[in-house]
Formats: C-alpha cells, sequence, structure tokens
C-alpha cells in the first residue's frame, strides 16, 4: 500500500490552541452536540481545503459571508497545516455520516457546500477521538504559495 499524507489544515490562531494543548481536538462550532459526535476532519488533499475558510460577520450590516483563502489567512494569523499518521483519522465521509449522528439534511448541505467551494469530501477522513501530538509527523505554513516545513514545530 503506497503511503498518502494526511493533513489537518488550520489558522495561526488556532494553531497556537493546537500547540498549547499538544492535540487536534475534536470541532465542535456548529454542531449540536447533545446528538452529534464531535470529528477532527482531515483531508489527503495537498491543497488548502477551501472549507477551512472562516465565515465573518459584517459589523455594520451583520451580514455573514464566507471569507476567500487569502481573507482567511490575513485575518486568521496565516495557513497552517498538520500531516498526522493516516491512521489517526479512519473514518471516510460514509463512515462519519453513518456514526456521528449528523441529521442527514446537514450532511448533505455540508457535502453540498463543500462540492462547491472545491472540495472533495472523497479525501476527507475523520477521527472522533483528540489526535494527540505523538501522532504528528509535520507542522507547514503555506508562504507565498508553497507549504514551508516549520523548524521546531512541536
Amino acid at each position: 500500500m503506497t503511503y498518502r499524507p494526511l493533513f489537518h489544515y488550520t489558522t495561526g490562531e488556532r494553531l497556537k490552541e493546537i500547540l498549547r494543548d499538544q492535540t487536534i481536538k475534536p470541532a465542535t462550532a456548529n454542531v449540536d452536540t447533545s446528538s452529534e459526535r464531535p470529528v477532527v476532519w482531515c483531508t489527503f488533499s495537498r491543497e488548502w481545503e477551501p472549507t477551512c475558510n472562516k465565515g465573518w460577520a459584517d459589523p455594520r450590516t451583520g451580514q455573514v459571508r464566507r471569507l476567500s483563502t487569502c481573507e482567511t489567512a490575513q485575518r486568521g494569523g496565516g495557513l497552517f497545516r498538520i500531516e498526522v499518521e493516516e491512521g489517526a483519522a479512519p473514518h471516510n465521509w460514509k463512515a462519519y455520516r453513518q456514526l456521528s449522528g449528523c441529521p442527514r439534511r446537514i450532511a448533505k448541505g455540508l457535502h453540498t457546500l463543500a462540492v462547491r467551494a472545491g472540495s472533495d469530501p472523497v479525501l476527507w477522513r475523520m477521527s472522533f477521538e483528540p489526535i494527540n501530538s505523538d501522532r504528528w509527523l509535520a507542522i507547514q505554513e503555506l508562504r507565498d504559495g508553497s507549504w514551508v516545513s516549520l523548524v521546531d514545530s512541536h
């Protein structure tokens, strides 16, 4: 079997928390934790994951929109990815839908929005458990269109 790198994409502001805690915690934003299991989102894609672009509410109008990748980098303190062991996120999209408790309507909407944004859910992998630093292989920052490894990443 050929090795395929698996990545968790994040912003600089989130990376600070991840490094402080030495763990990538399951995401709880927009998750009804009373019925749905939060997950750590990963992908085999070597490109920035478009679904990681942040939402932003205009303070004057209150209108919410999805930021571009460039805007996400500017407002989020840069773009980063953590390469993790493939087994750290064992569940594909189909398994996620079956195991997460995510309502079918929400999962379908997420899938549709992701594809429209340029993401490929076939490449997604999820973990219902935190991914601790002993399962990290590298931390990289997107600089001038290229991924650059950080020295002493963790």
